[in-house]
């Protein structure tokens, strides 16, 4: 008798929980929100822009990467990939067998 009252008494507790909880309301964000696609998806770490004005720290965006060039030094400060889709084991292991034989 005891156990049947301890279980009535948490099955009526859950019931009152459920009941009474709701939803709250989400804000809608001003920018949009980075997703998994987004090159800068973290963030420009050095601040770069497409400007003419910031040669050595010039952000080039394409869709698959974007980068910051650095016009003194002839090659990138950074850069950024798109986590994409891993190949599956089996295309890996086509590929090495292509290549070694």
């Amino acid at each position: 008798m005891k156990r049947v009252s301890l279980r009535l008494m948490a099955y009526s507790l859950l019931l009152g929980t459920l009941i009474h909880c709701k939803q709250a309301a989400t804000p809608i964000p001003d920018a949009p929100s980075p997703t998994r696609d987004d090159n800068l998806a973290l963030g420009n770490p050095s601040g770069a822009e497409p400007s003419p004005f910031s040669p050595n720290n010039f952000l080039v965006t394409r869709s698959t990467y974007s980068l910051s060039y650095n016009n003194s030094t002839g090659i990138a400060n950074w850069c950024s990939r798109c986590g994409g889709p891993v190949a599956p084991v089996s295309s890996l292991e086509r590929l090495r067998e292509s290549l070694h034989g």
